[in-house]
């Protein structure tokens, strides 16, 4: 488990779970476990980019000084040619530059937007958590079979209610990580196909999208 949030969330729910296996409700752990997901992966890729565009910024720089000084040097009909297929060269690698900075900030935008949902999430979950401890309490009390009050009863329906509701959490967050997710392969893909499989091609985005949730960035 990787996510901070998503890792205090479930710390915050220690005593929720107790409490819910007392009366037979799901647990919150397993739930909020499901929704884990490794943002260390999505930052990976945005540095192997990043470390892509400075390696075409060094050819850029020596492939326009050896353009100045092949023009200064050389002229006639094949230097001519020479100068033209230089410059499209040139042209690009400044494209390739382009597209990966552009992907460079896609993927950072979609990185950003899962850390942002996962710490909102988190912090909705503990909460939930938080606020219903007085009735965890109760459940997890001895005498919760033996009360007559009706406070048990109550506090029995309050721990119910607080698991699906973090349950609720979990499946709304999942729906739009998978959102994401997709957007990002399908981002990554783009962008592969634009290149033709160039400086941050198919195989680091491969290994960045995975195929499960711990595997692909965001999931």
């Amino acid at each position: 488990m990787s996510h901070p949030a998503i890792q205090q969330a479930m710390q915050g729910c220690t005593r929720l779970a107790s409490a819910a296996a007392k009366i037979g409700a799901p647990d919150p752990v397993d739930a909020i476990r499901q929704i884990d997901y490794q943002p260390e992966a999505i930052y990976a890729y945005v540095e192997q980019i990043d470390k892509a565009v400075k390696a075409l910024d060094k050819a850029i720089e020596e492939h326009s000084a050896a353009q100045s000084q092949h023009a200064e040097s050389s002229s006639g009909e094949s230097s001519d040619a020479a100068q033209q297929q230089a410059d499209k060269e040139l042209a690009e690698l400044q494209a390739e530059r382009q597209r990966l900075l552009l992907l460079s900030d896609k993927v950072r935008e979609i990185g950003e937007s899962m850390d942002k949902l996962a710490h909102e999430s988190g912090g909705q979950i503990l909460e939930i958590a938080q606020s219903n401890d007085p009735a965890v309490s109760v459940v997890l009390d001895g005498g919760f079979w033996d009360d007559v009050s009706g406070e048990s009863a109550a506090a029995e329906e309050a721990v119910h209610q607080a698991v699906s509701a973090i349950i609720a959490i979990c499946k709304a967050f999942q729906t739009a990580l998978e959102s994401m997710r997709a957007d990002l392969n399908s981002t990554m893909a783009a962008s592969e196909g634009a290149s033709g499989g160039g400086a941050a091609g198919s195989g680091a985005a491969g290994g960045a999208a995975g195929s499960g949730p711990a595997g692909r960035p965001g999931g």
